[in-house]
C-alpha cells in the first residue's frame, strides 16, 4: 500500500540543484573514466576502488531501503532484479576482483537496462 499523499520534490530544470548535479555526474564520470591513469598497485588506485565501491553500494542500498520505507514496498516484491539493478552488483563484484570481462558485462547491461 504506497502512500498516496507523498508529494516527491522535483529539482527545476536548469535550476542551480539541477546544473550542480549535472555538473558533479560530469566531473564523477570524468574522474573514473582517468582511473585508467592511475597505476593499479598504488595505494591511490586501491583508495579510488574501495570508495566507488562504499558510494554505490550504498546508493543501491539506499534506493531499495527509499522504496521498502517511503513507498512500503516489500523487499520481495523488488524482485525481480532489472538489468540496471543486476549490472550494479556486477559492477560492485568487478570492483572487489578487478576483472574486465566482468565490467564490460556490467556496462552493456546497464546501457540497456537504461534504455
Amino acid at each position: 500500500m504506497a502512500n498516496k499523499n507523498l508529494k516527491t520534490p522535483f529539482m527545476k530544470l536548469f535550476s542551480f540543484s539541477h546544473l550542480f548535479w549535472i555538473i558533479v555526474s560530469a566531473l564523477f564520470v570524468a574522474g573514473c573514466f582517468n582511473m585508467k591513469h592511475v597505476q593499479k598497485t598504488s595505494l591511490w588506485h586501491l583508495f579510488l576502488r574501495t570508495g566507488l565501491f562504499v558510494l554505490v553500494a550504498c546508493n543501491e542500498s539506499a534506493w531499495f531501503l527509499y522504496r521498502h520505507l517511503v513507498f512500503e514496498k516489500p523487499v520481495v516484491q523488488n524482485l525481480p532484479l532489472h538489468l540496471c539493478d543486476l549490472s550494479v552488483f556486477i559492477m560492485l563484484v568487478t570492483l572487489v576482483t578487478d576483472n574486465k570481462r566482468l565490467a564490460e558485462l556490467s556496462y552493456y547491461m546497464g546501457a540497456v537496462g537504461a534504455l
